[in-house]
């Protein structure tokens, strides 16, 4: 494992300004509803007693973590695009709960893939697309705007509803 690294490292990395040997591993993780005792790395004392997460402690160890993090958006999916496309929720378009981002929004995996990585996506991330198969009209207008298309930006994707 080489670790978590910043943005500008990724970037660096992706375009080229790094060898393809140095490359590191890249790996964030993104939870919901998610506070400081609840993982050892932050220092929850019964996290670290009852050795609760004991894999995410490593990764702190061996990376980067956050000790403060602000959201751009008081709703997960406004935010979590955010994180993905590094812009402002509202200068994206997307204020709604369930509202995905244009097509041609670039996220930061398609800065990714584009540098040769492999780029997954597992969990919670339905709303990156819309709200996913609840209504057949709703996904139709979606697919036909660009909005739709998860399986075209990750070679792998798979969706915990």
């Amino acid at each position: 494992m080489r670790g978590i690294l910043t943005l500008a490292a990724v970037v660096a990395s992706s375009i080229g300004l790094v060898a393809e040997e140095t490359r590191p591993n890249v790996l964030l993780i993104l939870s919901d509803d998610h506070s400081v005792p609840h993982v050892s790395c932050y220092g929850g004392e019964n996290c670290r007693r009852f050795n609760i997460t004991p894999n995410l402690q490593k990764f702190a160890e061996q990376g980067m973590r956050f000790d403060r993090a602000y959201t751009s958006a008081p709703q997960c999916a406004p935010s979590r695009i955010s994180i993905f496309a590094g812009r402002s929720p509202v200068g994206l378009g997307v204020t709604r709960f369930a509202q995905p981002p244009r097509g041609d929004v670039r996220f930061l995996t398609d800065v990714l893939r584009e540098g040769g990585y492999w780029v997954g996506l597992d969990g919670r991330h339905q709303h990156l697309d819309g709200r996913v198969r609840e209504a057949e009209h709703i996904d139709a207008a979606l697919r036909a705007a660009g909005m739709q298309n998860l399986d075209q930006r990750f070679e792998h994707s798979l969706s915990e509803v």
